[in-house]
């Protein structure tokens, strides 16, 4: 059973929201894969979290564009896992937050030219790419099933 942030480090602390994206995820599987409930409502999610209200509406938004969660309406509406934990990659819910698109931007253009600024820039560029890529390539190899058990990231480090 997946053991939420204790009170002291969510106390005061923002979550940036990809991280907070997984922890909502996490705790929705173990909601629903427990057989406790089929959909959780927003205000649940925020108050179990300590996340804003805001920030779970503005995650749920993109996970269910994503496809990864699904809503309810009505009365007893909230949201719901579409997806097996198996099968939703760290990968994806950095995608469905942030779009597929580069980690950091190379586009930078120096107002002067060629010489040393385009050396620079291009050297930057591809130890930016390099970094990019290795970063999707290790959330591709993990999924939110890994993190309802105990995690041992340290295996493949």
């Amino acid at each position: 059973f997946f053991v939420y942030p204790p009170q002291h480090l969510r106390s005061g602390i923002t979550f940036p929201i990809i991280t907070q994206a997984v922890f909502v995820l996490v705790y929705l599987c173990d909601k629903t894969t427990l057989g406790r409930q089929d959909l959780i409502s927003t205000p649940s999610i925020s108050e179990a979290l300590s996340i804003p209200k805001p920030s779970v509406v503005k995650i749920l938004k993109a996970l269910n564009r994503s496809g990864i969660t699904g809503s309810g309406i009505g009365k007893k509406g909230g949201v719901s896992v579409l997806k097996a934990p198996e099968e939703i990659r760290l990968l994806d819910v950095f995608w469905a937050i942030e779009g597929n698109k580069p980690l950091f931007r190379s586009d930078h253009r120096f107002a002067q030219e060629g010489g040393r600024s385009q050396e620079v820039q291009s050297g930057l560029s591809e130890l930016l790419g390099k970094v990019d890529q290795s970063f999707q390539d290790h959330m591709a190899q993990h999924t939110i099933a890994e993190l309802t058990r105990k995690p041992d990231f340290e295996k493949d480090a």
